[in-house]
């Protein structure tokens, strides 16, 4: 794939699909950070602060997803969870299935309004 795919210019997004991309191939999604309320990624995705801090290709700082209350991750090559779970305050939803997941740390805890989880198919 050559060059970066531009999501900013879709003001009024809120759901975003990514299948087979390469996050780090994704640029603008820290001006949709504000706004999005469901993400989903699969196949493109190696660790979780690859997009919720860093953005994909924005490289931005760490800032908060105020609206993101849906996530699924699953069918990724995550192995761990890291502190950017954190900044997802509202998320409710979560699905890291089909991953290779060892642990979960503490980093679950993170996630306050957490209501529904599927970590199925990992090597917990």
């Amino acid at each position: 794939m050559q060059g970066a795919i531009q999501v900013h210019r879709f003001r009024n997004l809120q759901v975003l699909e990514i299948k087979k991309v390469p996050v780090h191939m994704i640029e603008g999604l820290n001006q949709l950070r504000g706004q999005l309320q469901t993400l989903i990624i699969s196949r493109s995705l190696l660790a979780l602060q690859d997009v919720f801090e860093t953005c994909g290709s924005d490289m931005t700082s760490p800032m908060s997803w105020p609206q993101l209350d849906t996530v699924n991750l699953s069918y990724n090559t995550l192995t761990c969870l890291d502190s950017s779970l954190r900044l997802l305050p509202v998320l409710k939803i979560v699905d890291i299935s089909h991953n290779s997941l060892e642990k979960t740390e503490h980093y679950l805890e993170y996630l306050t309004e957490l209501q529904r989880i599927n970590l199925g198919y990992n090597m917990l």
